[in-house]
């Protein structure tokens, strides 16, 4: 049954493409390493750079509106064994790591702050010491596990009981929380001087935390960046999932009315596209640039990460604008927000990868126990608890391992911009290799200088995404060359290759032929 609307799908996407958690990877760490860049400008080069990867996720979509997304899209036009491997590797097996980035949201931008802000204000040492327990591993152990259970919950409870949520919780408590952002942080410089100051005075009993961090910055070798053209460029690394507005064709369209529109569908993102990019994006990272001082941003940044500076509160944008309140409502508000998107990311994430792991079963690339759909709850359960287990173990795991956990959150951001590439590739060659298929499609008869609509913007998608993910894989700032991370790389999409090709041997010799499933699309 198709329960979503385009609307929301376009709100799906908006929640999926940074609608405020983006913020998690945008300070300190980016000032540092890969320093010069200018976050506001990456946006806005993200945001041209979305045109052509709407029109592909709007094609490829609405010519194939089934579950699977980008698994259905590269098996069907590029190989069978191409769209297992990578969508297994980098969406199902990478992705589970935004259960813990859906944590971090929750604990590190939400309740650490509020609850440290609302322990000044009515000094109270329990709020205090709960911030600085969600703030440390324990808590966000404790979150990330409580955000999954609740997303397991709400996958077996539906695409529709999600679809309530979505639009009477989680769309107004990030709509008002946006704006409570972007009013916080429209303070002039001097302004957030004063309220900094008092801030820390209250926390450390330093008066002037301002020179404090300068000086320490000072002390550790810290020089004031020029711009950086190339750093700026690289950070689309992370800013790329700016293009995640387009998160419902990745595994829900199955489930979206008027998904084999075309034209309505490249609107809905293109209008989500706008909406982020400018409201998620560009409007609150230049306003935080401007508000303390491109200067003292860098020198805080380098003081921190360093080790120099402490920050009571977590080094965060949202931390740093609920400093500049001294009421307890604007920071509930501020704080909801960024509660209702890690709610969010982490269900999010359990609904497309349970019906990308469904569609995987029905084409038998995997046991087909995994597509099996509840009669109790009309939901894939075996899936989601397959899910739930992997999720669990990986978020235990990163308790007591951060280098583990540092690699695969920041190999979800990188993994997200691949998987995009090799769809973009899918475009390229789907009005070639399923030709059947995109002849009978709503974006067939879109042609640019005569060539498929797709292909070109397939081809676009495809270089500008390959691009950023070659970055990733040779560029040591953007941390992804350790050995330990392209070991990650690399073995996950070896073993899911030597799945796909073993499994694939099995089956043929139990006589069930796996080519015959990818040469059709698999039922609605």
């Amino acid at each position: 049954m198709r329960e979503l609307s385009l609307a929301d799908t376009a709100w799906y996407g908006i929640l999926a493409a940074g609608a405020l958690f983006g913020l998690l990877y945008v300070f300190p760490s980016p000032q540092v390493f890969l320093a010069g860049l200018n976050v506001p400008l990456t946006a806005l080069i993200a945001m041209v750079l979305m045109i052509p990867v709407f029109a592909l996720y709007a094609g490829l979509g609405s010519a194939m509106p089934r579950m699977g997304g980008d698994y259905l899209y590269q098996s069907r036009a590029i190989h069978p064994a191409v769209g297992f491997t990578f969508t297994f590797a980098w969406e199902v097996f990478m992705w589970v790591t935004f259960t813990t980035t859906g944590g971090l949201v929750v604990a590190t931008l939400g309740l650490q702050p509020l609850l440290f802000n609302l322990g000044l204000q009515w000094e109270s040492s329990a709020l205090i010491d709960a911030a600085n327990w969600f703030g440390g591993a324990n808590g966000l152990l404790v979150t990330t596990l409580a955000l999954t259970s609740m997303a397991f919950a709400v996958t077996l409870r539906g695409i529709g009981a999600y679809r309530k949520i979505q639009c009477f919780l989680i769309i107004p408590a990030i709509v008002v929380s946006n704006i409570v952002l972007i009013l916080l942080l429209l303070r002039s410089n001097s302004s957030f001087i004063t309220q900094f100051n008092e801030f820390h005075q209250a926390a450390t009993g330093d008066p002037n935390f301002h020179a404090t961090v300068q000086a320490a910055a000072e002390r550790g070798g810290f020089e004031n960046p020029s711009f950086s053209f190339r750093y700026t460029v690289m950070f689309l690394s992370v800013v790329g999932l700016a293009w995640y507005v387009v998160f419902g064709a990745q595994g829900l369209l199955g489930e979206t009315k008027q998904a084999n529109n075309f034209g309505r569908l490249f609107r809905a993102f293109a209008i989500g596209g706008l909406y982020v990019g400018l409201v998620a994006w560009v409007i609150p990272t230049w306003l935080f640039q401007r508000m303390v001082g491109n200067e003292f941003m860098n020198a805080y940044a380098f003081a921190f990460t360093n080790g120099d500076v402490t920050s009571p509160a977590g080094a965060t944008i949202p931390s740093f604008a609920m400093m500049m309140t001294s009421s307890p409502i604007v920071s509930i508000l501020l704080a909801l927000g960024f509660i209702a998107v890690g709610f969010y990311f982490t269900t999010c994430v359990f609904l497309n990868m349970t019906r990308v792991l469904s569609a995987m079963g029905m084409d038998r690339t995997i046991p087909e126990w995994f597509s099996r759909i509840s009669e109790r709850f009309h939901a894939p359960v075996n899936a989601a608890l397959f899910y739930f287990a992997v999720a669990v173990a990986l978020n235990v795991l990163y308790r007591f391992d951060d280098e583990v956990k540092n690699t695969m959150v920041y190999g979800g951001a990188f993994t997200s911009v691949g998987v995009i590439a090799m769809s973009g590739l899918a475009g390229m060659l789907f009005a070639y290799r399923a030709k059947h298929v995109h002849e009978v499609s709503p974006v067939a008869r879109h042609r640019i200088l005569g060539l498929p609509l797709i292909a070109v913007a397939g081809a676009v998608t495809f270089l500008a995404a390959g691009a950023v993910t070659v970055m990733n894989l040779i560029y040591p700032e953007l941390g992804f060359t350790t050995t330990a991370a392209r070991l990650l790389l690399l073995l996950s999409l070896v073993v899911s290759a030597i799945w796909f090709f073993a499994y694939r041997a099995w089956q043929k010799r139990n006589g069930v032929d796996l080519d015959l499933a990818f040469r059709q699309l698999p039922p609605e």
